[in-house]
């Protein structure tokens, strides 16, 4: 048979062209919902003489999250959570309440991401990506309630140079997500890391944070923090420094945190917290140790055994031992 280049060359199109088609719509953006959760529940003995109730079971979180891709732009993020009405000692029902909800653009190009609602914070979430042991203890300024891990406003963030540097600047109520806006008062508050091993083997993240009231009179305050990680196959560490200004108050606190893998049993975890809300006043600093052994089954399903001691420099220590669990799906 005689060979001709247009028949075959005809003959190949008519082949592509169906292929073509179909790796066309396969590559269309398709509006997608994901839907999640995430509990950390615990059994808690008190070893303090005196504490009643002296052991319990608890639920500490129940998150249930919502993300929606609409285009390949924008996305939406709702995320519910649970807890108790701390100001009403007779209504002990665990209510949710909402913790994120925010509409999301993402620019590729730029490399930013810009979130309008209810986000997650500069500073404390650069803690709890990078830790990821939220469910043992929150973080250092939220355990103390320094910062919020959550508040509404303006979040704009970004990667470049392959992660070696990120930033987050937010323009927020500065009250927490739990709380209503009680003044005409803004905070502003911005991050910037640097990760000098980026896209290596290990990684080390140094960051400075800083906060300020924007139009809250005398009600002004200020924030600085910074903070340093390493993250290596062995295991992680973390330590972070905080100072608060409130007109005359100056605060100031610090933690450590050492969490060393041990080959096919677990993690080790140690961690040192000490916070002194006013450097002029006697007796009201606290200090706390956490320290234990957890394991992980799978990415989100985990269970630790956690001593944690209180050292107030006024009253007596406080200790107990808990059986701590998170599940996610």
């Amino acid at each position: 048979m005689k060979f001709n280049i247009r028949t075959f060359l005809i003959t190949l199109a008519a082949i592509a062209i169906p292929f073509s088609v179909a790796q066309a719509e396969d590559s269309e953006f398709k509006p997608d919902l994901k839907i999640g959760g995430l509990i950390f529940a615990n059994y808690h003995y008190d070893l303090t003489d005196g504490a009643e109730p002296n052991n319990k079971f608890e639920i500490q979180r129940v998150y249930l999250n919502f993300k929606a891709k609409m285009t390949e732009e924008f996305s939406a993020r709702v995320t519910t959570d649970v807890g108790t009405i701390k100001s009403y000692d007779d209504d002990q029902k665990i209510r949710p309440f909402l913790k994120y909800a925010y509409l999301e653009y993402k620019n590729k190009d730029l490399g930013m991401k810009l979130r309008f609602g209810a986000a997650g914070t500069p500073f404390i979430g650069k803690h709890d990506k990078f830790v990821g042991q939220r469910w043992i203890s929150k973080a250092f300024t939220d355990q103390y309630k320094v910062l919020s891990s959550s508040d509404l406003g303006l979040h704009v963030m970004g990667k470049h140079f392959d992660g070696m540097f990120d930033y987050q600047v937010s323009i927020i109520n500065g009250s927490g997500y739990g709380k209503k806006e009680a003044d005409d008062g803004k905070a502003a508050q911005l991050r910037l890391t640097v990760d000098p091993l980026a896209g290596g083997e290990m990684s080390m993240p140094i960051s400075a944070f800083i906060s300020y009231d924007v139009g809250a009179g005398s009600d002004a305050a200020m924030i600085a923090a910074g903070s340093v990680g390493f993250k290596h196959d062995m295991g992680k560490a973390w330590g972070e420094f905080v100072m608060t200004s409130d007109d005359d108050i100056t605060g100031m606190g610090f933690s450590a945190t050492l969490l060393p893998k041990i080959p096919s049993v677990g993690n080790l975890m140690v961690r040192l917290d000490s916070m002194d809300p006013n450097t002029d006043v006697d007796d009201d600093a606290v200090m706390r140790i956490i320290g234990g052994l957890t394991h992980d089954f799978a990415k989100k399903i985990s269970v630790g055994l956690i001593y944690e001691r209180s050292m107030p420099e006024a009253g007596e220590d406080g200790h107990a031992v808990f059986v701590k669990t998170q599940a996610g799906f």
